[in-house]
């Protein structure tokens, strides 16, 4: 989403005995130069994080990259943390601002 239709895609998966992409590695390349790398697996745990690095610093994304409680950014060696709370209506407390349902 952030890069735009990719120019070329490489990807390397498995599947498993029950029809399933148990695991895969995505890597694409963008007009401009940037390049993003892709992996998830069913078979083993992966750390569910998101990181946009680029020249100047990056934002990583933590936890449950759809509903993130939290970004950290960099740019060059200072370091801050954006909090993301979310309340529903009726004051039930859910992380983040990504997927939920109002």
């Amino acid at each position: 989403m952030l890069l735009g239709t990719p120019e070329h895609v490489t990807a390397l998966g498995e599947i498993g005995d029950t029809g399933v992409d148990e695991h895969v590695a995505v890597l694409t390349s963008h007009s401009g130069g940037a390049i993003a790398a892709v992996t998830t697996s069913l078979r083993t745990h992966l750390y569910s994080t998101a990181r946009i690095s680029g020249t100047h610093g990056s934002i990583t994304v933590s936890g449950l990259i759809t509903a993130p409680s939290a970004l950290l950014v960099q740019v060059g060696d200072q370091h801050a943390q954006l909090d993301l709370p979310f309340n529903r209506e009726g004051g039930s407390y859910v992380p983040g601002r990504g997927h939920h349902v109002a």
